[in-house]
């Protein structure tokens, strides 16, 4: 699923529920960091309480080893990490967002 203001990022995300979401992995890998799926949950951990429950959900996954849940991120959830990332790659992404901000603003005035 390709979302518009996503697109070329390397952000994938799916449609789950009729909703876009993003895995935690692929969020981590794209903003550079070194254990991309545990950096991404401490950092979701650290700001819980920013979150609101629309921009995560806890699904479970079949593997090998039995049923495990996975942390999904909805495109309001992926942008918030972005905001609280203190990684190199995510000063890339706030600039999107806040150029992308300023032009629809723009196009309000």
């Amino acid at each position: 699923m390709t979302i518009a203001f996503y697109k070329d990022t390397g952000i994938q995300f799916e449609e789950i529920e009729g909703q876009p979401c993003a895995t935690a992995q692929n969020i981590g890998e794209v903003l550079g960091y070194k254990n991309a799926d545990e950096d991404i949950q401490a950092l979701y951990q650290r700001h819980q309480d920013e979150f609101d429950p629309d921009m995560i959900q806890e699904v479970p996954v079949i593997t090998a080893g039995g049923v495990e849940h996975t942390r999904l991120f909805s495109l309001r959830g992926v942008s918030l990490l972005v905001m609280l990332s203190e990684q190199q790659e995510a000063g890339a992404f706030r600039e999107r967002i806040l150029s992308f901000t300023a032009e629809q603003l723009s196009r309000m005035c």
